[in-house]
């Protein structure tokens, strides 16, 4: 659900930062085509670039990426599984989402509603052939206007017949393609329904529509003032579907202020390259931004000196967008959605590592090895705490964020001190098979220790055994 509402937060504000540059730049210019075209661009990028993954290594969180790992301790070997984890009682986001859900089903209403209008025309209309396009008169059509190749125009009486121009406007609008214009709009409105910028990005394609095809009326020969006049005539009258191209689908009065304005000269032109540096500022900050992958090089020992861990509240729950940084250094990161992160220290041992997030006490934790780091920021009510355990040995990954790398069970002394269990691979005893054996060989993992081991393989048994199954190729 967090990826959800980071999403539609991020195509927000892409919308609204195009919207504003529109506003203020391009809003009194006559180079309609170009935009519409800026329009148009500007909704698919607001719509796509969130998605983009931009970086060179793919995110997965370390968690959701493990079937089962080894823990190395004083302790011994223990293989832990994952396990599901504890149903929560909802959050804020969850609400959100809820009521995300119930505006997209409200705007799925208003379309099946719209749907059912235009298709009762449809069903009611006789159409004729006009130079190709589909031609029908209603007595139910109050505004002329067009969806996709038809063109719906009121009942006239016998003898009477529609202004051409009115028909030439209509074919304008299908000869442009409009309608999948508007199609685009409503799908915009769809997904972000509670943006306000988005309405106003529809209001303003339709705009564009309008002043686009006045503009050409004009230009091909018609004269203004009857053409203006025709306008007014019509002002009165109401729009019958809302997602077609209706003649009066504007205020008269706006139409015929661009009508005769000037036009803009050629150099204006080179305001809409500014779209190119804009949508690349919106990919750069914007498009998702990939974590790097916790490598499986890990080891016990401290060989690489990364940490991983979870930031939470005092109930439990992760907390999105905490800060961590490394005291006297620049490397620094922050949580995902499931509070999880991970960072690697630039310094020797020991390090400190400053947690904060708005709202909560700023929390310092120093750490002197490798390992797995859990921390619940409190208040200024509140206590923090945090707790800490030696880092995970990754056995088994899947995904496309796994990276193939060097494993080790044991400190690499682990010989030398005798300390080394017995391995078993598909039941032949062997020194050492983890450098030669790669990850995605390995069908299961038993651990033997104590007793059972000492059962089933007597003193070689002393110090453990890993039995080791292979997958059958």
């Amino acid at each position: 659900m967090n990826e959800i509402i980071l999403y539609l937060f991020k195509s927000s504000l892409i919308l609204t930062g195009f919207y504003l540059f529109y506003k203020f730049f391009l809003d009194n210019d006559t180079h309609y085509g170009m935009r519409r075209g800026f329009l148009l661009l500007s909704m698919i990028t607001a719509i796509v670039v969130p998605m983009i993954p931009f970086g060179y290594v793919e995110y997965q969180s370390w968690e959701n990426a493990l079937d089962a790992f080894i823990i190395t301790g004083s302790g011994g070997v223990e293989v832990v599984e994952k396990i599901a984890p504890l149903v929560q009682s909802w959050s804020w986001t969850d609400y959100a989402g809820l009521i995300y859900v119930l505006g997209i089903a409200v705007m799925l209403i208003r379309l099946i509603w719209i749907g059912i209008q235009l298709a009762g025309l449809f069903a009611k209309a006789e159409f004729t052939e006009f130079d190709g396009r589909k031609i029908t008169y209603s007595p139910e059509v109050v505004i002329p206007f067009s969806f996709f190749n038809y063109i719906f125009l009121p009942a006239f009486e016998e003898g009477e017949y529609p202004d051409p121009v009115i028909l030439t406007h209509e074919g304008l609008h299908i000869q442009k393609r409009h309608s999948w214009d508007v199609i685009l709009s409503e799908v915009l409105l769809l997904v972000f329904w509670f943006n306000p910028i988005s309405w106003l990005f529809k209001k303003a394609l339709q705009e564009v529509h309008e002043y686009q095809v006045d503009a050409q009326i004009l230009d091909a020969g018609f004269d203004k003032k009857a053409y203006q006049l025709l306008l007014l005539n019509y002002s009165v009258g109401k729009q019958k579907v809302a997602i077609a191209n209706s003649f009066n689908q504007l205020t008269t009065k706006k139409r015929i202020s661009m009508m005769n304005k000037r036009r803009s000269s050629r150099h204006a032109m080179f305001k809409y390259l500014s779209f190119l540096p804009i949508a690349f500022l919106s990919l750069t900050l914007m498009s998702s931004s990939p974590a790097p992958v916790l490598q499986l090089d890990a080891t016990p020992n401290g060989e690489n000196w990364i940490v991983v861990g979870k930031v939470f509240d005092q109930e439990d729950k992760p907390l999105v967008g905490a800060t961590i940084v490394v005291q006297g250094s620049m490397a620094g990161t922050i949580t995902d959605q499931n509070g999880i992160f991970q960072i690697e220290i630039p310094n020797e041992p020991p390090a400190t590592l400053e947690v904060s997030y708005i709202g909560f006490e700023k929390y310092k934790v120093d750490v002197e090895k490798s390992g797995e780091l859990k921390i619940n920021l409190g208040t200024a009510s509140g206590s923090s705490k945090h707790s800490f355990k030696e880092l995970s040995i990754l056995v088994k990954s899947k995904g496309p964020a796994y990276t193939p790398g060097k494993l080790s069970l044991f400190p690499k002394d682990a010989k030398k001190d005798g300390t080394q269990p017995l391995y078993v691979v598909d039941g032949v005893i062997v020194d050492d098979p983890l450098p030669d054996l790669k990850p995605d060989d390995i069908a299961t993992i038993n651990v033997l220790k104590g007793k059972a081991a000492k059962d089933k393989y007597g003193d070689d048994g002393d110090n453990g055994v890993i039995e080791i199954t292979t997958k059958k190729k």
